[in-house]
């Protein structure tokens, strides 16, 4: 697992556990698809697991069994991973150079791949109630799974980065 570095690093996230903080916090991320060499960019709810305490951990996704993401990550299955947190606009009553956007972010790369059974499908799908419920305990019939797509992305390289408005020296 590495972390990559950033040009402003004094805004880099440090931590995993602040990392995951951000991550937490999200409802819905974009996935970053490469189709026929062009960016393919979607919004998506998503659940996220933790594999290790320093790790990017794994984001767990649903869909329909057909359609352009399913052809795009079997022939691609590379990804990127974009969520972000806490944005606002900060503002200056007379600098217009001092406007800028507060936010935390995170980046993830890592390979998509799809459940191999009903119960890594159920498994996914419980990290993905969880994120957004908050508690376990769901069913999901196999006539359901037989007709949704579960997979997920195995992040093998991460960022993230937050800007506060008392960051910026100059607002």
């Amino acid at each position: 697992m590495t972390m990559d570095p950033m040009r402003r690093s004094e805004r880099a996230v440090q931590t995993p556990a602040d990392m995951a903080t951000i991550i937490r916090a999200v409802n819905i991320c974009r996935v970053g698809f490469v189709a026929d060499g062009e960016p393919y960019v979607l919004p998506m709810s998503f659940g996220w697991e933790p594999l290790t305490e320093a790790d990017g951990g794994r984001y767990w996704f649903h869909s329909a069994t057909a359609g352009r993401k399913v052809g795009l990550l079997a022939d691609e299955p590379r990804v990127c991973v974009q969520l972000e947190s806490d944005v606002g606009l900060v503002t200056h009553p007379e600098k217009a150079c001092a406007w800028t956007l507060a936010y935390r972010s995170v980046m993830a790369w890592g390979t998509a791949r799809t459940a191999r059974n009903h119960d890594e499908s159920r498994h996914g799908l419980d990290v993905l109630m969880r994120h957004h419920a908050g508690r376990d305990g769901w069913s999901y019939p196999d006539k359901m799974l037989d007709h949704t797509l579960v997979w997920s992305v195995t992040v093998d390289r991460w960022t993230a980065k937050e800007h506060r408005a008392k960051d910026d020296p100059d607002a």
